[in-house]
Order: structure tokens, then C-alpha cells, then sequence
């Protein structure tokens, strides 16, 4: 298993939009400032996490990206899996290849580590750390 930048780019993005937006839109240009992260790309990897049912994609002058479950049921593994069609496939190993079954069973524990990693672990964490939320609570303004 190999964590590329698509991988570390969606999980900062889901991050993102779970704890700042709080279930209100997130524009790309928000995350994207937030984050560092060039638009384009973001763009570009926000397609695949709407294509994966991670986000579901609002139109409109105020619409933007949602998480299409709760941060509780997102798992980090979700968020790999996502990218997993756009990543090189690699051999698996032959039974001589004693270095390479034990690769192999070293990416089955990475691979169950980030099955019980979710999103919302990352927001606990980030609370806990004092991080300060980008958005506040929606304002009420009167004419």
C-alpha cells in the first residue's frame, strides 16, 4: 500500500468540510484556502470522492460539497478506496518471495488500522488539540 498525494489530499478535504462546515456547503475555494491545496487539483479530487458517495455535490450561488454519510461511518480506509481505481495494481507475491509476503501482511494490518480510523476521530483529536474552526455559527441578518 503506498499513500499518495490524491490519498493525503482527500483526507485533508473530508477533514475540512466535517469540521469546519459542520453540515453546511463547503466551496472548493474555502477548502482550498484552508488547506493550501491548489483549486484545480482539489477539484479534480473532490470528483472522485462525489464519484465514491464520500460528498454529494450542491449547485447553486451557495452550494458546494457535503459529506454524504456522517464523520462517524467514513473511515479512512473509505477515503483510500476511493482513489483505488487511479493507483497501479502490483504483483502479489510468489511463495518464495518471503520479503514479499511479509509486505503483504504488514499492508493487511495497515489496511485494518485505517478501516478503524474515522473521520470523526480526526475531528475529536483536533478539538481536543484546540483547533479553532474556520466557520462560525450561521448569522441571522435583518433588513
Amino acid at each position: 500500500m503506498k499513500m499518495t498525494g490524491r490519498h493525503q489530499i482527500g483526507l485533508r478535504a473530508l477533514f475540512d468540510i466535517a469540521f469546519h462546515c459542520r453540515g453546511q456547503q463547503a466551496q472548493v475555494k474555502d477548502i482550498s484556502a484552508r488547506q493550501g491545496i491548489p483549486i484545480r487539483y482539489l477539484e479534480e479530487v473532490m470528483q472522485e470522492l462525489r464519484k465514491a458517495k464520500l460528498v454529494d455535490a450542491r449547485r447553486g450561488p451557495r452550494g458546494g460539497y457535503v459529506l454524504a454519510r456522517p464523520a462517524e461511518e467514513i473511515s479512512v480506509a473509505d477515503i483510500f478506496a476511493a482513489f483505488e481505481s487511479s493507483e497501479p495494481k502490483t504483483a502479489h507475491p510468489t511463495g518464495a518471495d518471503i520479503p514479499g509476503q511479509i509486505w503483504e501482511d504488514l499492508s493487511k494490518e495497515i489496511q485494518q488500522v485505517l478501516a478503524r480510523s474515522l473521520l470523526s476521530d480526526f475531528i475529536a483529536r483536533a478539538e481536543a488539540a484546540g483547533l479553532k474552526r474556520a466557520t462560525a455559527e450561521p448569522q441571522m441578518y435583518f433588513i
